[in-house]
């Protein structure tokens, strides 16, 4: 490398430093539920400003107590809050935030809901996440659930593919299924697989899972054809 392209290459990674400064920490109300606040806090970040510093948590205000989810550690921008209808009557709390990093950045989900304790309860059985460059979305579907199910599509690299090159993405189907730990429910993992086309995530009007949908049901209904029967009459849709 010339002594000036060197220069050069440092000037910016100098503009870059000197640019960088940490972000505060920050509380807001996102919403109500329930007539409840929702009160999203994030953590601060290092002097950077590109790794949160702590845990996000979401805390629902309000009688009849306190009520608090926190994130996983080193997650703390970007926070959302949406509410899902569950059943006739009975929402949740649908809570994304992104983690740190330059690149490469992950996205924490969550549905959260009030329990008997002073914890929110996460009804996502096991980690539902998706990279920033994955896709997740809610879907209405009668014939395979009564509630809404979560379907989530994230890349996979290939060989020589570049972090930006088209790739093939792994689809998860999560439904609502209860038993006896968890009559209420909890959204477990239904169905997962692998895209046989390359997708371009960030070309014009590029919608992974609308492409794969067809699939994506075709799957789950012959999942229900043969899981049929497996849970106890009491607790069967």
């Amino acid at each position: 490398m010339s002594s000036s392209v060197q220069l050069a290459a440092l000037a910016l990674v100098t503009a870059g430093l000197g640019a960088a400064q940490s972000l505060p920490a920050a509380t807001r109300t996102m919403g109500t539920f329930e007539g409840r606040p929702i009160v999203v806090a994030t953590p601060a970040s290092d002097l950077s400003g590109y790794h949160p510093e702590g845990r996000t948590t979401l805390c629902l205000e309000g009688p009849p107590r306190r009520q608090c989810y926190a994130s996983p550690e080193g997650y703390g921008f970007q926070p959302q809050v949406k509410l899902v209808e569950i059943d006739k009557g009975q929402r949740a709390i649908f809570f994304s935030v992104v983690s740190g990093g330059v690149s490469g950045r992950m996205v924490h989900l969550a549905l959260l809901h009030p329990g008997s304790d002073a914890e929110l309860d996460d009804w996502f059985f096991g980690d539902a996440s998706v990279s920033s460059s994955g896709q997740y979305e809610f879907w209405t579907e009668p014939v395979l659930s009564s509630a809404p199910m979560l379907v989530t599509a994230d890349y996979v690299t290939g060989p020589e593919e570049c972090r930006s090159c088209p790739h093939r993405y792994l689809v998860s189907a999560y439904l609502l299924q209860q038993s006896y730990s968890f009559p209420e429910g909890r959204y477990y993992l239904q169905d997962c697989y692998m895209t046989r086309r390359q997708y371009d995530r960030w070309a014009p009007g590029q919608d992974i899972l609308a492409a794969e949908k067809t699939e994506i049901l075709a799957r789950l209904k012959k999942v229900a054809a043969e899981t049929k029967g497996l849970l106890p009459p009491n607790l069967q849709d």
